[in-house]
């Protein structure tokens, strides 16, 4: 799917340096990417010029990901094509809150993925 969407792979180190940027949470292994982390990116306006960069990687027919309005759904759609154009390990946790849910996404870190990045098969160990 990536291959209909890129002209050519995103490097990830793009999206490390920009998840670093945010200052997205993050635990020893992974950045974890909320609602209140893409608040704070707009609020700051970080997503402008990380949409500028990512802009010529898309063929200008899937020019739309990157022009329309940035919502939540739409950047962290962003984020998981970043992430499978790499084959980079990622995943997502829904966390409930008083009847209200909320999706987190757990991108693990380059310095994990290294070693096991050729054995990662997209299941998680529970």
């Amino acid at each position: 799917m990536s291959q209909c969407i890129f002209s050519e792979t995103i490097p990830i180190e793009t999206l490390y340096q920009f998840l670093e940027m945010i200052h997205v949470s993050c635990d020893n292994t992974h950045y974890i990417v909320d609602e209140n982390t893409y608040k704070k990116m707009i609020f700051m306006q970080w997503h402008i010029p990380f949409l500028q960069v990512l802009k010529p990687y898309y063929l200008p027919s899937k020019q739309h990901y990157i022009t329309r309005e940035l919502t939540y759904k739409s950047f962290t759609n962003l984020l998981r094509q970043i992430c499978r154009s790499n084959n980079h390990p990622f995943y997502t946790k829904i966390h409930y809150n008083h009847s209200k849910h909320q999706t987190l996404y757990f991108i693990q870190k380059q310095s994990e993925c290294d070693g096991q990045k050729d054995n990662w098969t997209g299941e998680l160990d529970w």
